[in-house]
Order: structure tokens, then sequence, then C-alpha cells
């Protein structure tokens, strides 16, 4: 969000946790933003507080794979609602196989990952975006030998 001020526009943002909103808000305060409490909101993305054509654009950064694939697709419809009807989206999500795992690490554990494949992605944003550019990124870890992959999608409201 401090990004986003220092473009000079004016940031929303939104978590399921109270916590995380604690935290976010303390964060804004920080870093000078008077209304920080205005700003960051606990919400479900399957019912946004936000009125019908709010937002010019809208930025989900690791989110929509860190929830079953049925809440993501709600989730879709709340923000093409708080869009205006040129609104744009940009989402970034795990790619792979489509499927979801219940994460075992300790710090979601218990969370759902969804991973995306073109399909999958299509199915996502199908109903209420149009795809403007859908990158993969396969960055490769030379430490642990692995490999991360991610979708970079640019959507356009329908």
């Amino acid at each position: 969000m401090v990004t986003a001020l220092d473009f000079g526009l004016e940031p929303y943002g939104f978590d399921l946790s109270d916590t995380a909103i604690a935290t976010a808000r303390r964060w804004l305060a920080r870093c000078g933003v008077k209304d920080a409490d205005a700003r960051a909101t606990t919400a479900d993305i399957r019912c946004l507080p936000w009125q019908t054509g709010f937002f010019g654009c809208a930025v989900s950064h690791g989110v929509l794979d860190s929830m079953p694939f049925s809440v993501a697709c709600a989730g879709m419809g709340e923000v093409a609602r708080v869009l205006r009807a040129d609104g744009l989206f940009y989402c970034d999500l795990v790619a792979g196989t489509a499927r979801e795992e219940t994460v075992t690490a300790d710090h979601e554990h218990g969370t759902v990952q969804s991973y995306f494949d073109d399909a999958k992605i299509d199915a996502l944003c199908g109903a209420h975006f149009a795809i403007i550019d859908k990158i993969r990124i396969d960055r490769h870890e030379y430490a642990t030998d692995t490999t991360v992959s991610r979708w970079h999608v640019t959507l356009a409201k329908r």
C-alpha cells in the first residue's frame, strides 16, 4: 500500500484476519497515513465492503491461490462488482498442474494451496474478466535446486 501512496494513489486493502488488518493499520499509521483504519479492513473476498464501481483498478498478490477454487471464483465476481466498467485487475497465481492441496507447513498449516494452469485461469476469469496479458515466470532457485512458477495475469472487466 505504501508504494501505491508513493505514486499518489488511494489504496485500500482487506484480509480475513483481524490480526493481519491490525498489523497493516499500524504499518500505515507509521507511514503517516491519517485514515489507516479506513484503508485496511477485515473482509471476505465474497462480500467486499465497497460500493459497486468504487475502484478503477485492483491488485491481488498471492491471494486467489490461497483458497479453494470455488471461493476464488465467487471472489472474482465481487472484485468485478467493485470495479468501474473500465476497471483493470492484476493477480498472480501459483503455476502448476491444476489441483488443490492442504498446506502442512507450520506458517499456513491447514489452508488450501490452489495451483493454476491455462484452463483453470480461464475458468477463474472468464465470467467477469477478459484476459489482457498472461505471463508465466519460472524461477529456478539454485541454492535449493527447485523451480518456483507463478502466473502474472492482467485483466479487464467485461
